[in-house]
């Protein structure tokens, strides 16, 4: 029984390297690691940079998990809206507030059912206080009278 080989047909790739570079070189050898480690071997001392450093409370941070769950749950809620909704926030989350802050709209979600209807409020008549009464009972008397 014999075998064929099945020819591989590799595509050629090549790097495009005719524009300019967005890089210092001059940094290359000072950046490099095994430079700093050496002269941290050698003095004992890292680089020293312009900056201070920060030292924060950062334990109420969520963990990465925690932080990428919170996205993908809002993103999976931010796509239930309705598609016209939003079409007219560009399909961008982070407009979503805004428009909903917006009482230009406010009608336009109350019927997608986004907002709760406005709940109508009657008014009730004023109770008459005794002294009103008794005002209004002597004036109807003198009309009488």
């Amino acid at each position: 029984m014999t075998t064929k080989k099945q020819r591989i047909i590799r595509k050629s790739v090549s790097i495009d390297c005719s524009r300019p570079i967005m890089t210092d070189q001059s940094f290359g050898h000072s950046s490099n690691i095994n430079t700093i480690v050496k002269r941290y071997q050698q003095t004992g001392l890292l680089p020293q940079t312009s900056k201070q450093p920060q030292y924060l409370d950062i334990s109420e941070v969520p963990s990465f998990e925690e932080a990428h769950a919170t996205v993908k749950k809002s993103m999976e809620l931010f796509n239930q809206l309705p598609s016209n909704i939003r079409k007219l926030i560009d399909n961008d989350p982070t407009k979503l507030e805004s428009f909903i802050s917006d009482p230009n709209n406010k009608n336009l979600l109350i019927s997608e059912g986004l907002l709760p209807k406005p709940k109508e409020v009657q008014v009730a008549p004023e109770p008459q206080s005794a002294a009103t009464k008794t005002t209004n009972t002597e004036v109807q008397k003198t009309d009488q009278a």
